[in-house]
C-alpha cells in the first residue's frame, strides 16, 4: 500500500510560476489505467495534458479553474483505494497549516468579507497585503456582469507587468515606403511566396548574429543581460483561439523560403490547435504584424524575456510603419534607430526595385500631392546609404 506515482505540474514554460487547471477528466478515488489523461492545464503560452504513468487510484487536490504554481503536488497514484482518502486529509491539513494571517489582516479580511484563498501563494498574510488587493480590487466598480479574465491573459498580464515595474520600455517606429512592399517582385526575384513579415523575420533574424546587435537578441533581470545564442523568433498568432506565440527556431540559420515554411508550419498547428511545447518554447523575439486590420499605429509589448519587440501595420502594398519597443536597460534610442535604419537599408539594397517612383522617399508626399506645391517634382538621387530613391524638392534642400 503505497504511493506509485506522484502528479506535479511540470515547467512547460520557463516564464510561467503558475498555471491554470483547464479541465479534469476522472473522478475522485478513480481506478485508470497508465497513459490515462487525468487533466489539462492552461500557461501563459497554450493548453498541456497531463497523463499518469502508472496504473491505479488517483486522488486529485485541485479543482478546475484553480491556479496552482508550477512543481506543486496535485494528486497521487495509489495501489490501495484508502490510501488515496488519507491523501486528500493529510495534504488538506498540510497546506492548511502552512498559511498564517497576521490579527489585523485577520480582522480586515473579515470586515471585508474577503475570501482567504485569495492569498492561497502567501505564507504571511499581513494588513498590508491586504489592503493592496483591495485596492486592486476596487479600481473597477462593475454595473453589469463580471467576466472573469482568462488564464492566458493572466498570465500575460502578470508577464508584461513584470517588464514595465521592473524595465524601462521605449518604442521607434519608421515609415516604409510603399515601394519597399512590392511583395510580387519579392516573389518573383526569390521564388518566395510569403509576406514582408517573412522577409523581416530573415533580415532581423540575421542581424542579430552580427557582433553589433547580438546583446539585442537577449533578456534583462536588471543586473545582468542575458544574451540568446540562436535567434528563436516568434510569430503572434491570434486566429481566432486566442493569442499564441509560434516559434521559428534558429531563424537566423534558415533561408528565408524555409521560414516561410516553419510560418505556414505554425499557423497550420494553431489552427488545427495542435501546438506543441517545442513550438511556443523559448521565443527571443516577437513579430506582430496587423497590416490586415490597416490600423495606423500600436505599441509591441516587450516580455521579461526580450529586449526588443517588433510591429508592423498600415496597409499592404502601400505605406507600412516598422516598430520597435526595446528595454531602455540594454539599448537606448540612438541604437536602435540605427538598427532601425539598418533593416530598411537591407531591404531596399537587397530589392532596389521597390523605390516608389510615385512618392517622396523622405516624405512621402505623393506627386499628386507634390503638384500642388509652387516647385513640383520629384528628383532621383544617390543617397548617403548608396541607394536610389526619389525625393521632393522641399525635402531635397534640407537633404
Amino acid at each position: 500500500m503505497s504511493v506509485i506515482e506522484t502528479l506535479k505540474i511540470p515547467q512547460d514554460n520557463v516564464n510561467d510560476n503558475d498555471v491554470t487547471i483547464s479541465s479534469i477528466f476522472i473522478e475522485k478515488n478513480d481506478y485508470v489505467d497508465v497513459n490515462t489523461l487525468v487533466l489539462d492545464y492552461e500557461t501563459s503560452k497554450a493548453n498541456f495534458e497531463l497523463f499518469i504513468t502508472k496504473s491505479g487510484y488517483v486522488q486529485l487536490n485541485c479543482k478546475e479553474g484553480e491556479i496552482v504554481k508550477i512543481g506543486q503536488t496535485i494528486g497521487i497514484v495509489s495501489d490501495d483505494k484508502d490510501y488515496v482518502h488519507q491523501f486528500e486529509e493529510n495534504i488538506n491539513e498540510k497546506e492548511f497549516s502552512k498559511q498564517t494571517f497576521s490579527k489585523k489582516a485577520e480582522i480586515l479580511i473579515n470586515e471585508m468579507s474577503i475570501d482567504k484563498s485569495v492569498f492561497k501563494y502567501e505564507q504571511f498574510v499581513t494588513e498590508e497585503i491586504v489592503r493592496n488587493f483591495l485596492n486592486d480590487s476596487n479600481d473597477i466598480i462593475p454595473s453589469g456582469d463580471i467576466i472573469k479574465i482568462s488564464p492566458r491573459k493572466y498570465f500575460e498580464i502578470k508577464n508584461l507587468t513584470n517588464v514595465s515595474r521592473n524595465g524601462l520600455v521605449s518604442t521607434i517606429e519608421k515609415t516604409i515606403n510603399s515601394s519597399i512592399v512590392d511583395t510580387d517582385s519579392i516573389y518573383e526575384k526569390n521564388e518566395f511566396k510569403g509576406s514582408l513579415s517573412i522577409l523581416l523575420i530573415k533580415i532581423i533574424s540575421d542581424l542579430l548574429k552580427i557582433e553589433k546587435y547580438k546583446h539585442l537578441n537577449s533578456s534583462c533581470d536588471g543586473e545582468n543581460i542575458y544574451i540568446n545564442n540562436d535567434v528563436n523568433f516568434g510569430l503572434a498568432l491570434n486566429l481566432g483561439s486566442g493569442l499564441k506565440i509560434g516559434v521559428i527556431k534558429k531563424s537566423n540559420s534558415l533561408s528565408i523560403n524555409e521560414i516561410e515554411s516553419k510560418a505556414i508550419q505554425l499557423i497550420d498547428k494553431y489552427i488545427d490547435d495542435k501546438l506543441q511545447k517545442e513550438d511556443i518554447d523559448d521565443f527571443s523575439i516577437v513579430l506582430t504584424d496587423l497590416t490586415e486590420k490597416e490600423i495606423d499605429n500600436f505599441t509591441p509589448l516587450i516580455t521579461s524575456s526580450n529586449t526588443i519587440m517588433i510591429g508592423l501595420c498600415g496597409v499592404k502594398g502601400s505605406t507600412q510603419r516598422l516598430i520597435i519597443s526595446f528595454d531602455h536597460r540594454v539599448s537606448d534610442g540612438l541604437e536602435i534607430a540605427n538598427f532601425m535604419n539598418d533593416i530598411i537599408s537591407t531591404l531596399k539594397n537587397e530589392y532596389p526595385n521597390f523605390i516608389d517612383e510615385n512618392s517622396c522617399s523622405s516624405c512621402l508626399k505623393t506627386i499628386e500631392e507634390d503638384k500642388e506645391l509652387d516647385t513640383p517634382g520629384l528628383i532621383r538621387i544617390l543617397g548617403h546609404d548608396k541607394i536610389l530613391k526619389f525625393i521632393c524638392r522641399n525635402c531635397l534642400e534640407g537633404y
